[in-house]
């Protein structure tokens, strides 16, 4: 008999706090009136929207953290779902 198929990727492990963040995150072109303009030099926009939809946070938060955390993705997700 042929062995079961096995998925390439395994399920990724959600924070908590993303799993429960009721917000959705919003579209970039969505926040102008919202939050001031975030400087965003030196962070990559693939490693912000990471974040956000990691961290359920919004994108001033992701860059900020990113910004404290070197750009490490880890700390940088970490630090806001403490």
């Amino acid at each position: 008999a042929p062995a079961p198929k096995q998925s390439r990727h395994p399920p990724q492990e959600m924070p908590a706090a993303a799993a429960a963040a009721p917000e959705a995150v919003p579209s970039v072109g969505d926040e102008a009136g919202e939050e001031e303009a975030v400087d965003e030099s030196g962070v990559e926009a693939k490693d912000i929207e990471l974040v956000m939809s990691q961290a359920g946070c919004s994108r001033a938060k992701a860059v900020k953290a990113l910004k404290d955390n070197d750009g490490d993705l880890v700390n940088s997700i970490m630090s806001l779902t403490k």
